[in-house]
């Protein structure tokens, strides 16, 4: 049965919450806080996971500490020297807060954790910003965290040398979501803003005095305008001078706290581990799952053999590596997959157990044990396969593909890589669709992709794919349509469909051409409109591979590199 892991959150929210009590000078509160949470130890690195969870926990212990105004006062505890790690990364390549708050909502470069935020301009220095919060059933916990939320989005001006902004609760009908609108005043704004409101006064004040007749006749009127002017002209110059004073002063903080948060991370990276995650050190897995050897390894974790304590039974476990765990964008992914995979569970999905994040932060997945091997691996070895076991095989992906679909889940990197062929007890291959790392869940926002950035395998993605824009199943039979033409000529595409040149020397039925090109169209709507269809039509194939190109197979036409 699949045990969900808790949502994940950065753990710089619960840090900023200690900050404000250790340097308010609340010594002994800081240290009853740090208790409760597990100890100071579990904040020291912001950017790691932490469990949403202890979040919300840590929020009700904070107000019950240091009282609710506390909350409303964190905003320079979130950008705190000690806390900048977590924005290390997002403040790269932003001019300002307008650009940050772009980029926030931008899922590879957001603030690690949920909740995540999205954003609308609505003028100059006005944003609107909605996190989706969940079943915060509790309206007191509801409120902890909209105070939490609201002074994290203040704190972003203070980056960038600007006064805190004010962010006011904005209620948009949506019950799992809060809002917020966002804004900030310029450097200097208050300076110019006295000045004028002197200005303004002065001038009322010197009607007043002449519409009353209340000047000396001897020189009064005679100096009327100096009398008037100058000090006008003098707020002016001192509202002018004020504001480029702030301004320098917005510029020389704005660099600093970029120093700050170079230096953070720095001091971050230098303290982590360098190794890969290999779990000597926890042997048992959450306390239940004894390690063996490695499977494979990735870009972002490796795979290994183990044992479940508890009956024995051999299953994968899936690591994430040292050097991602402390980024909870990875740690995401992780979850991500574990819920694409509960979702769609079938006969040709690969099975998840148990999904979850231990102590050091490192996220695990357990999956069924699987024997065999990839169809890349198969490919490999043998460069291509009969079209009857192309069929046999596409079947299978096609019944996999029509359970994702049919769970809201579009896989979006469907290639041989993640085919993989289970040996049965008779030698027949059982094909399991595996790696649901980039999944897509149609009722879930998604912080791991966003729109504009390519998702998938060159070669294996669909142009809507290549071009950054939405999904759907079409795309994964896309994918599908190009792994089986790899399957049938041995020759994996290259790239783009456009960039596709016509192969030589292999046949290819004229039924089989028209399912893949059907199935590969650059078109999504030219496809078939979903996996069940895609089914029929590869039941209608002849069983029998062709011998030549005499009984209606083609030699050309067929696109691979």
């Amino acid at each position: 049965m699949l045990q969900r892991a808790a949502t994940t959150t950065g753990t710089f929210r619960v840090k900023s919450l200690l900050l404000f009590l250790r340097d308010r000078g609340r010594t002994g509160q800081a240290a009853a806080f740090a208790k409760r949470i597990g100890g100071g130890s579990i904040v020291d690195d912001e950017i790691r996971p932490l469990s949403r969870t202890l979040w919300q926990r840590a929020l009700r212990d904070f107000v019950e500490l240091g009282g609710e105004d506390g909350l409303r006062q964190l905003s320079s505890f979130i950008v705190h020297p000690e806390n900048l790690g977590a924005w290390s990364r997002i403040l790269r390549g932003v001019q300002g807060a307008e650009d940050l708050l772009t980029v926030l909502a931008e899922a590879n470069d957001g603030l690690p954790g949920d909740p995540f935020w999205t954003t609308e301009k609505l003028g100059p220095r006005r944003f609107r910003a909605h996190a989706y919060v969940g079943d915060a059933s509790d309206a007191v916990e509801r409120r902890y965290i909209g105070l939490a939320l609201a002074a994290e989005l203040e704190a972003i001006p203070l980056l960038f040398g600007l006064p805190r902004g004010r962010a006011l609760p904005h209620d948009d009908g949506q019950p799992f979501t809060l809002s917020f609108t966002l804004e900030w005043n310029r450097p200097g704004d208050r300076a110019m803003w006295t000045a004028g409101t002197f200005a303004v006064g002065w001038a009322l004040l010197s009607a007043i005095v002449w519409w009353a007749d209340a000047l000396p006749e001897t020189w009064g009127r005679n100096l009327w305008p100096l009398w008037v002017m100058g000090p006008l002209l003098l707020a002016a110059a001192w509202g002018a001078m004020a504001k480029r004073d702030a301004e320098q002063r917005a510029q020389t903080n704005k660099q600093r706290v970029r120093i700050l948060a170079l230096e953070r991370e720095a001091l971050l990276n230098q303290n982590r581990s360098k190794e890969i995650s290999r779990p000597h050190e926890e042997p048992v897995i959450a306390g239940q799952y004894k390690v063996g050897k490695q499977l494979g390894v990735g870009a972002s974790g490796a795979v290994w053999e183990a044992t479940r304590l508890t009956d024995g039974a051999q299953v994968a476990l899936k690591l994430l590596r040292t050097a991602v765990v402390h980024d909870v964008r990875a740690t995401d992914r992780l979850r991500r997959e574990a819920e694409a995979l509960g979702l769609s569970w079938h006969p040709n999905v690969v099975e998840v157990l148990d999904t979850g994040i231990l102590p050091s932060g490192v996220g695990f997945l357990v999956m069924e044990r699987l024997y065999g091997e990839t169809l890349a691996e198969r490919l490999h070895s043998r460069r291509s396969l009969t079209a009857e076991e192309t069929r046999q095989l596409a079947l299978q992906a096609a019944d996999a593909l029509f359970a994702v679909h049919s769970a809201g889940v579009v896989h979006r990197d469907i290639k041989p890589d993640n085919l993989f062929l289970g040996r049965a007890d008779d030698g027949s291959d059982t094909l399991k669709l595996i790696d649901f790392g980039v999944a897509r869940i149609s009722w879930a926002e998604t912080r791991l992709t966003r729109s504009g950035v390519r998702i998938g395998t060159i070669g294996y993605a669909s142009p809507e794919q290549e071009e950054g824009a939405e999904v759907d199943g079409r795309t994964d039979i896309y994918g599908l349509g190009a792994s089986l033409l790899h399957c049938l000529t041995g020759r994996p595409p290259a790239g783009q469909h456009s960039e596709l040149t016509p192969a030589t020397n292999v046949v290819v039925s004229r039924e089989w051409l028209t399912v893949i090109n059907k199935m590969t169209a650059t078109e999504p709507a030219e496809r078939f409109a979903n996996a069940r269809d895609l089914r029929e039509a590869l039941l209608s194939l002849a069983p029998d591979e062709p011998k030549d190109g005499s009984d209606g197979s083609l030699a050309a036409g067929v696109f691979v590199a």
